[in-house]
C-alpha cells in the first residue's frame, strides 16, 4: 500500500510539478515510510509554491521533529499555528 501511494504521488508531481497538493501528498507518503529528509524536501517544495499551506508547515515540523532538528521544528509548528490558530495538533506537539 505504501509503495503504491508513493508511486501515485511521484507520478502526480511529475505530471503537475507546480501543484503544492501533489508535493504535500508525496511528502506525506515519504513520511509514512520514515523518509523524513525526502519528506522535508517535498514539503519545502509545496511551501515554495504555496507559503500559506498550513498543513505543509505542520507536516514539515513533524519531519523536523523526527530528525531531531528541534529549533526548526518549533518554528514550523509556530508558523502552522499562525496560519491556523485552531490547529490543535501543532499546539499539542509544540
Amino acid at each position: 500500500e505504501c509503495c503504491e501511494e508513493m508511486e501515485h504521488w511521484q507520478r502526480e508531481v511529475e505530471q503537475a510539478p507546480d501543484d503544492p497538493e501533489a508535493w504535500m501528498g508525496l511528502g506525506f507518503a515519504r513520511q509514512r515510510r520514515n523518509e523524513d529528509l525526502q519528506a522535508l524536501d517535498a514539503y519545502d517544495r509545496a511551501l515554495a509554491l504555496d507559503p500559506a499551506l498550513e498543513r505543509a508547515h505542520h507536516n514539515r515540523a513533524v519531519s523536523l521533529h523526527f530528525l531531531g532538528r528541534w529549533t526548526q521544528a518549533v518554528e514550523a509548528y509556530r508558523e502552522a499555528l499562525r496560519l491556523n490558530p485552531a490547529d490543535r495538533y501543532s499546539r499539542d506537539l509544540l
